[in-house]
């Protein structure tokens, strides 16, 4: 046995089978054993081990064990396997790259268990520093300052310089240094990273394990129609030589289309080129074509990705006819925890193609009866019973074997229903729950709106129809609506006042302030409990008449009977206000009247106006009590005046009898300096005014109510707030200039009747119940606006990209809409979705505080490396990596923060390791910019974080997260208070003055600019006197007074903001110092501050808990799918009769897709269904799976069961009662879980 000693290890050369049994009896003794293989190279079909690295004894020693190197003695082949069989079988085995060292083991005839103790050292490496895949050397001299041997100082190098990748034509009386080293470094560097980094410790058993999953994964074939690869071969092609001769024809000259120089030289001939590469050429990406408006951008553009499409997807398949294709997967590269897919370089065993990037295209296909599953789907839509819409293209190349068929099965929705389950968000979670769409928040049937027609019932609406959409105190019409009815049965929310009646579902978003000093915000009806909401709306008038309208003469058989007519536009909208109420038209003699009692008040300004105009009246004068039917107090004025033309447009402008009267839209419409002309006289022809002191009320009355619903209308645009009462030819209007009403905890109503949604893209509404008027939140169906079923994309469009941080510009560019339209929708997102919409900054600035956050499962994203970077890019990519990894949890830097004795201006201190109070320490890291805000509760506490930001409540031995995003009322944990320092007494007498009370407050205040505040008993004294004399701080900045709140904290006081002050004035707020801390408050309001840089604290051990601000302080997609992958297998390994039948051949994102024998198909069904529901206990909505049943990748069928026949049940199709039935007892029989075993309603 060779031995020599490097790094303190010793390093054996195994030469002798004696040495061997020695060896074997060493490990026998040992609990663990680092493993590692030497190769002739990396290929799986060329390549074989050469040498077995393994270790023993205590203390650790490596030892190499050569089995075919060309050069020296080797040792018997099948014992060194049956050592490392052994070792693998009964002790804790540790590797690097695993799955690499287990499948040369495994083609030498090793036996590698699913459940085995062998562990991964490159996954610690990833999962600790994100870093993608970790190199054994590297990490060894960085993390355990070895000295390492390079693979060419052992193999030797060619002429070149490139190392010699043959190990087994190495002398292992040489080489066996390098190798007996590797599994000693493996396990030590294993210890190292599970002692330094303990988060790591939570999801490592999954990544572990997944590692063999995707393994054993890789080794199945996959199958290929290589007929279907080859039609789309030549499609593919003719379609890039039409489009090549397209392009040419247009630039006039042949040029080499795959030159960058050769396109952006043609391209500039008809545009100009602005961006440019960093060799200083004009850039020609996909990216910039695509935003460049030319028909020949996008010929370029098209170009390009078919070639791509061609090169990367169907040459690399078609190399592998007639080789078995297999996928590789890599477990330690995606930072997120997504696999990767492609070639491993230099293995030739795994398909030159990124299977999770393969190209789809959604195609339309028709349902029919028939086939071995009792349908199939094809493209002719004759005899069809039904359709159905599948990604196919290139994926109908991927086939099931002969006797078996295709299953694909992906999550419903995973990272959406992630999102609701992390947020908590209410409406999400219930929609997901009850199966509906999301945002179904309605009316009820009996409730109007308003439309250019003026306001009809929600069942009555028209597509000829104008809603009226609000935005910003203003409303206008738009015919961009959707509308949705659904059957409701259930409690409805009903705000009923004296001038207020709201008729709606719990979910639904109420549009309103919560006193008269804030800023309107959107509040669901279930959570209500002061909220003032609008009762009128302005508009934006139109102008139709001239200044001067000018009546032509009324002639009849060539005999003139009346003169010309010019009003002026004011005159002509007085006299309209006052004939509406106090005026009559008869068509008979086309006279026109007005009525006015003597009596009246308004008596004398009426007579003036009559009189004015250009009219010759005939006056007629009815005595008091005399000729009147119902009496008068004063003698009654009737001035007359017959003119056909003037008649007419009177009649056309606001009709002639009592009950038949209403207003023009183009008077209602008019501009509002008229409009209040008209309303004014039609008050002093018929209304009646409230003169009491302080009030301005008033009524309008009429025998129309068509009338009645257009003096609403008026008055609302005019600013009043309205109610309709009244009845049949007694109708009234009742007017106040209170522009607000107060509404309270909703009463609820049980209801069972149709509900109605509206969605227009502001997502506000006008509309009256019972007459009464309201600005109400939008009932959407969709959060964007959107409720049509075929416009389900966009909504997924929408909600992915802006859960993942897209902007306006993006989305605009994504779903080709307005740069507007895409910001509409980003309103409506976060209208309608306030917890998820603060979740999502939340996570964000969580990120940035931390530079890391762990997923659902504990996994870690370290982020501080693009945070600390200067690149506004990478802030931003680490900023839609923190929302993706949560789906797949941070302070202003412009803070104190506190530490033992002292406090710090973290934007000052950053990268610094400083001592907290309870002895632990943390490193300060500073981030990107973030969405930050101010959080208030109810003991007046108070502190600014991003909105994803984690308090803590619970114990502190078990200490549980609780994020703003959650609602208000949560209850959070406080930091306890530092010790109090005995202040200096001389001091102290010297404050109690005017001019010492002065001092002590300037210098407390002057103490939140300072650079680090260190305790000592003078400013002990200094906070002493302002606790006691009860001395009002003013700060003039909320981050000065948060950072005192950190500053306090360390001299043993705290902080408070007055619980009277406005936070809508957060200069003039006052804030007072207290002697103790309540351990916990309840969080009552979150108010939006602004994008502010981030910071944080980093423990370097324990919980990431630390105080700041006076509180404690605090990837999931990727997690499901390795879990599930998994648990797959653990069935595989565990039942016999699955593992026989079933084939896991590769997934893509949230999808797998396995090859099942036909005879199974029955019973894999309800297994799969079973393996892929997700529930957690602390979740609200289950994660469900669909799944998919056909005979090829691209020709799924959609199926919610299977039969004990094999025959797939499809919703609406055969789902009857009774094949449920028949089927639900075949389950249960076969041992096997039914919707009610799963906690599910029907599917």
């Amino acid at each position: 046995m060779l031995s020599t000693v490097l790094n303190g290890k010793k390093l054996n050369l195994i030469q002798t089978v004696e040495e061997l049994r020695w060896l074997r009896k060493e490990i026998e003794k040992s609990k663990t054993a680092g493993l590692d293989t030497e190769t002739t190279g990396l290929s799986f079909y060329k390549d074989k081990m050469v040498g077995l690295c393994i270790t023993a004894c205590r203390p650790m020693e490596g030892f190499y064990l050569p089995v075919r190197h060309v050069i020296g003695k080797n040792l018997p082949l099948g014992d060194v396997v049956e050592l490392a069989q052994y070792a693998i079988s009964n002790k804790k085995t540790m590797f690097f790259n695993r799955n690499f060292d287990a499948n040369m083991l495994e083609m030498d005839g090793c036996e590698i268990p699913y459940n085995a103790d062998m562990h991964d050292v490159q996954v610690m490496c990833w999962e600790a520093t994100n870093e993608k895949f970790p190199a054994l050397k590297k990490y060894t001299r960085d993390y355990l300052k070895w000295k390492m041997m390079d693979f060419g100082e052992a193999a030797g190098t060619d002429e070149d310089g490139n190392a010699n990748h043959n190990f087994g034509e190495t002398d292992p009386e040489q080489s066996y240094i390098y190798a007996a080293l590797d599994p000693i470094a493996t396990v030590e560097l294993g210890r190292h990273m599970w002692n330094t980094y303990p988060y790591i410790r939570k999801i490592y058993p999954v990544d572990n394990l997944v590692t063999e999953a995707v393994r054993r994964m890789g080794k199945v074939d996959v199958q290929i129609d290589y007929d279907r690869l080859e039609e789309l071969s030549e499609e593919a092609n003719k379609e890039l030589r039409s489009m090549r001769q397209q392009i040419i024809q247009m630039v006039g000259y042949e040029f080499n289309i795959g030159s960058n120089r050769d396109k952006a030289e043609a391209l500039s001939r008809f545009v100009t080129l602005s961006g440019k590469t960093k060799t200083g050429q004009f850039s020609v990406k996909d990216e910039v074509l695509q935003e460049i408006d030319h028909p020949l951008a996008q010929l370029l553009l098209n170009y390009s990705k078919r070639s791509k499409f061609i090169n990367s997807f169907v040459k690399p398949l078609s190399l592998m006819k007639g080789k078995p294709v297999h996928f590789n997967f890599k477990t330690v590269e995606v930072p997120t925890g997504r696999m990767a897919a492609g070639q491993v370089r230099g293995n030739d065993y795994y398909a030159r193609l990124n299977v999770q990037a393969l190209p789809k295209k959604k195609v339309h296909r028709y349902l029919h009866e028939g086939s071995d599953l009792g349908y199939f789907l094809d493209d002719n839509p004759e005899e069809a019973l039904g359709d159905q819409e599948v990604k196919a293209g290139f994926r109908d190349c991927f086939v099931a074997p002969e006797g078996y068929v295709f299953v694909s099965a992906d999550y419903c929705g995973e990272e959406i229903n992630i999102c609701a389950n992390l947020s908590g968000d209410d409406t999400w979670c219930n929609a997901i729950n009850e199966g509906k769409d999301i945002h179904m928040e309605c009316y009820s049937d009996d409730t109007e709106i308003l439309t250019d027609r003026g306001f009809v019932l929600f069942k009555d609406l028209k597509k000829e129809y104008k809603v009226a959409e609000f935005c910003d105190g203003k409303f206008q019409f738009t015919n961009d609506y959707t509308t949705s009815v659904y059957d409701y049965k259930g409690k409805m929310c009903h705000f009923k006042t004296k001038v207020t009646d709201i008729l709606v579902t719990p979910n639904h978003r109420m549009y309103g302030r919560t006193d008269k000093t804030n800023s309107y915000r959107i509040q669901l009806a279930k959570d209500v409990k002061n909220l003032f909401i609008a009762r009128n709306a302005e508009f934006d008038g139109v102008s139709i008449f001239p200044d001067i309208i000018k009546i032509p003469c009324s002639e009849a058989n060539g005999r003139k009977y009346a003169d010309e007519i010019s009003l002026t536009k004011i005159q002509l909208f007085r006299l309209l206000g006052l004939l509406v109420t106090d005026g009559h038209v008869r068509s008979s003699k086309n006279t026109i009247f007005i009525y006015q009692s003597e009596a009246n008040k308004k008596f004398e300004k009426v007579k003036s106006f009559v009189e004015s105009l250009p009219i010759k009246w005939n006056l007629e004068i009815l005595e008091k009590d005399k000729n009147i039917p119902n009496g008068s107090n004063g003698d009654v004025f009737i001035w007359s005046f017959s003119h056909k033309e003037l008649h007419r447009l009177i009649k056309k402008l606001i009709g002639n009898s009592i009950e038949n009267k209403f207003i023009h839209r183009i008077i209602k419409f008019e501009k509002e300096e008229f409009l209040k002309e008209f309303f004014e006289f039609a008050i002093l022809g018929d209304g009646s005014i409230d003169k009491r002191e302080g009030r301005n009320n008033f009524t309008l009355c009429s025998g129309s109510e068509k009338l009645a619903d257009d003096f609403q209308f008026i008055a609302m645009r005019l600013g009043y707030g309205t109610k309709k009462i009244g009845k049949e030819r007694k109708w009234r209007v009742l007017c106040s200039s209170i522009k607000e009403t107060l509404i309270k905890s909703p009463d609820y109503k049980e209801y069972d009747s149709k509900v109605y949604c509206v969605t227009v893209k502001s997502g506000l509404l006008i509309v009256r119940r019972n007459g009464c008027i309201s600005v109400c939140g939008n009932s959407a169906k969709k959060v964007f606006g959107i409720a049509d079923k075929e416009k389900r994309g966009i909504v997924k469009t929408c909600s992915f990209l802006i859960i993942y941080g897209g902007g306006d510009f993006t989305l605009s560019r994504r779903l080709k809409v307005s740069l507007q339209e895409a910001k509409n929708m980003f309103n409506a997102f976060h209208v309608g979705m306030p917890k998820v919409s603060r979740w999502i900054k939340y996570t964000i600035d969580q990120a940035r505080r931390k530079g890391i956050l762990f997923t659902y499962y504990g996994r870690p994203r370290l982020l501080y490396q693009y945070y600390s970077s200067s690149d506004p890019k990478k802030h931003s990519f680490a900023d839609r990596s923190a929302v993706n990894t949560l789906c797949q949890g941070c302070l202003p830097t412009d803070l104190h923060i506190e530490l033992k004795g002292k406090a710090v201006y973290l934007a000052s201190h950053l990268g610094a390791k400083y001592t907290i109070a309870d002895g632990r320490e943390a490193i300060t890291s500073g981030r990107r910019t973030g969405q930050c805000y101010l959080i208030l509760t109810k003991s007046g506490d108070f502190a600014i974080a991003d909105e994803n930001h984690g308090f803590i409540h619970g114990s502190k031995k078990k200490p549980l997260y609780r994020r703003v995003c959650e609602g208000l009322n949560v209850k959070i944990r406080t930091s306890k208070l530092q010790s109090k320092m005995f202040p200096n007494l001389l001091e102290l007498k010297n404050l109690f003055t005017a001019a010492g009370r002065k001092k002590a407050k300037s210098t407390i205040l002057s103490l939140s600019m300072k650079d680090e505040v260190v305790k000592n008993r003078r400013l002990s004294t200094y906070f002493f006197i302002c606790w006691l004399l009860k001395l009002p701080l003013n700060f003039k900045d909320i981050h000065r007074a948060a950072s005192m709140r950190s500053i306090a904290s360390v001299f043993g006081f705290n902080l408070k903001m007055d619980t009277n002050s406005d936070i809508q004035q957060l200069d003039k707020a006052d804030y007072y110092l207290h002697w103790f801390r309540k351990s916990k408050t309840s969080v009552v309001g979150v108010r939006k501050m602004g994008i502010e840089n981030i910071g944080s604290l980093t423990m370097t051990s324990g919980y990431q808990i630390y105080p700041t601000q006076g509180f404690l302080n605090k990837n999931t997609g990727a997690d499901i799918m390795r879990i599930l992958l998994c648990k797959f297998f653990q069935e595989k390994n565990d039942n016999s009769e699955f593992n026989e039948n079933v084939e896991l051949g590769w997934h893509v994102h949230d999808e797998i897709n396995v090859y099942v024998k036909k005879e199974y198909l029955f019973k894999f069904f309800y297994i799969l269904r079973d393996l892929m529901w997700v529930r957690h206990p602390n979740w609200r909505t289950d994660l469900k799976s669909d799944i998919g049943i056909g005979t090829s990748w691209g020709n799924g069928i959609n199926a919610i069961g299977v039969t004990p026949e094999g025959t797939l049940i499809i919703k609406g199709l055969n789902d009857t009662p009774e094949v449920m039935e028949r089927t639900m007892k075949a389950v249960k029989a076969a041992g096997l879980k039914w919707d009610d075993d799963l906690g599910l309603k029907r599917i």
